[in-house]
């Protein structure tokens, strides 16, 4: 299952530039599509498996990567996890 939790500003650039992407994306029934007005102050992304689980945080200024954290501590995923239900709670699902 993958969450995707994006700004209304990537949300239609994903739309204008991989229209067929995008739709792929928003009607596949194993992933669901969050959209909020809040601008984030990184990409977090939480990737897990059966056998493992590891955050990655990447820190961008002006459209440029200038530091990425990897981590896999059992604290960092639950750090990570709630970071993305508090965003999450203040977003609008997307139908598909």
């Amino acid at each position: 299952m993958a969450e995707l939790l994006l700004t209304e500003e990537i949300m239609t650039h994903l739309h204008q530039e991989y229209p067929t992407a995008f739709d792929g994306i928003r009607t596949a029934s194993d992933t669901s599509l969050w959209q909020t007005n809040t601008e984030f102050p990184f990409t977090l992304l939480l990737v897990a498996s059966s056998s493992a689980s590891e955050i990655c945080i990447e820190l961008d200024e002006e459209g440029h990567t200038s530091g990425l954290v990897i981590n896999d501590t059992a604290e960092s995923i639950r750090w990570a996890k709630a970071k993305f239900d508090h965003y999450k709670r203040r977003s609008d699902r997307v139908s598909t």
